[in-house]
């Protein structure tokens, strides 16, 4: 555990809780006092740098187990089941950091031709979603210096989308590779399936025709069906009712929003059959959900 960087976190979130914007739009912190049991939780494509607590996720009948000076790379936008670990003295203390393709591949076309190619070797070798790696010295550097940038406007304004850009840089020369390569080269099936992804976390208010996200998709509707399944470990229709349930769920927890304008935010027409479903997924009516 990074004492340091603790420190900063603390001061960050102070008098926080759940998840926390900061100034700039790719990073948002996270502070949890207490033990969360099993649940569904929603990750956007991205890092998630761990600080201290520990977090147990769960995925396609896997455990992934994060520590403190560890972090996980989601490199596309999925909900995953999570257990939470902490207390009021060692909370769960961390941030997540956006993947944004578009950066990445700006990155990615210029790196030199020796780690361009071992990149993508390695990415057709083993893809991946979640994988999750302990900080290297340089990465600790570069954690500490994004993190110090936002406890200034001018600084968070001015620096902080540098620093995000070496993060990746170092990510995208790390053990974790694989997965951002992958991610940032857009003629690959899970490249345009990621897109997706995004899409449909983008429009969840509004109906979405599957007919539609496979003429986007570019593939055939077989090629579709497997390669979704493949990743999200879901059928289509499944992984948007669980989206929009999870989103909601955080909308209300977080945001402390209510019951109808959540439902209606992610989609739902009708509250009761949104209540419903919420039920059928947490074991409890959204109504008992208090805000974190």
């Amino acid at each position: 555990m990074n004492k340091k960087i603790c420190s900063i976190l603390e001061t960050l979130t102070q008098n926080q809780r759940g998840i926390i914007s900061t100034k700039n739009e790719h990073v948002k912190l996270f502070r949890f006092d207490c033990d969360l049991p099993r649940q569904t939780f929603y990750y956007d494509a991205c890092v998630v740098f761990l600080c201290q607590g520990r977090k147990i996720g769960f995925y396609q009948g896997q455990e992934i187990h994060y520590n403190p000076d560890s972090y996980l790379i989601m490199s596309a936008p999925l909900p995953l089941d999570t257990i939470t670990i902490a207390n009021q003295d060692e909370p769960l203390l961390g941030f997540f950091l956006d993947l944004d393709p578009l950066r990445l591949q700006a990155i990615w076309k210029k790196l030199d031709a020796a780690t361009f190619e071992k990149g993508i070797n390695k990415a057709r070798q083993q893809s991946q979603i979640a994988n999750v790696t302990q900080w290297s010295a340089p990465l600790t550097h570069l954690i500490e210096k994004l993190l110090s940038e936002l406890l200034d406007d001018e600084t968070t304004r001015i620096l902080s989308d540098n620093t995000i850009n070496e993060i990746y840089y170092h990510l995208m020369k790390g053990e974790q590779s694989p997965a951002l390569f992958t991610l940032a080269d857009k003629s690959n099936q899970f490249s345009r399936l990621v897109e997706i992804l995004i899409y449909i976390q983008q429009h969840l208010a509004e109906p979405i025709s599957i007919d539609h996200l496979v003429e986007k998709s570019g593939m055939s509707r077989t090629v579709f069906f497997r390669v979704f399944k493949e990743i999200t470990d879901e059928s289509p229709i499944q992984y948007i009712k669980r989206s929009r349930l999870s989103k909601a769920k955080m909308m209300i927890e977080d945001l402390g929003q209510k019951v109808g304008q959540a439902s209606l935010a992610v989609g739902y027409e009708s509250v009761s059959q949104f209540s419903r479903e919420f039920k059928r997924l947490y074991g409890t009516a959204p109504s008992q959900i208090t805000r974190n």
